[in-house]
C-alpha cells in the first residue's frame, strides 16, 4: 500500500498500475473541478470496471455533476470527498 507520506513517484507501465489496482481493496477515483462530459465518464467507467473486478470503489469531484450528465449510470455515485481511508487514489482526465 502506498500512502500520501510517501516521496513522490509516477508509475510507468501498465503491468505496474494492473498490480496495484488488483492488490487494492478500496480505490478512489477523483476527476477534475468543473467537470465534463470526458471526466464525469472516466470517473463512471473506471469505477464500474474496478467494482466488476470486487473493488470498494468512491468516486470524486470537488464540484456537483453538472445536470446534463446526472442520468449517466452511476451519476449519483460521485460524491465530493471519500468518507473512508483507500488503499489506491487514482486521478482522470487530467491535463497535467
Amino acid at each position: 500500500m502506498h500512502t500520501i507520506n510517501e516521496p513522490f513517484w509516477i508509475l510507468q507501465g501498465v503491468s505496474q498500475v494492473k498490480d496495484i489496482l488488483m492488490s487494492s481493496e478500496s480505490i478512489a477515483i477523483a476527476g477534475h473541478r468543473n467537470p465534463d462530459g470526458d471526466s464525469i465518464g472516466s470517473i463512471l467507467a473506471l469505477g464500474a470496471g474496478l467494482r466488476f473486478l470486487g473493488k470498494n470503489v468512491y468516486h470524486l469531484c470537488d464540484d456537483p455533476v453538472p445536470e446534463r450528465y446526472k442520468e449517466l449510470p452511476g451519476a449519483y455515485r460521485i460524491v465530493n470527498k471519500s468518507p473512508f481511508r483507500v488503499d489506491c487514489a487514482v486521478a482522470v482526465d487530467c491535463g497535467s
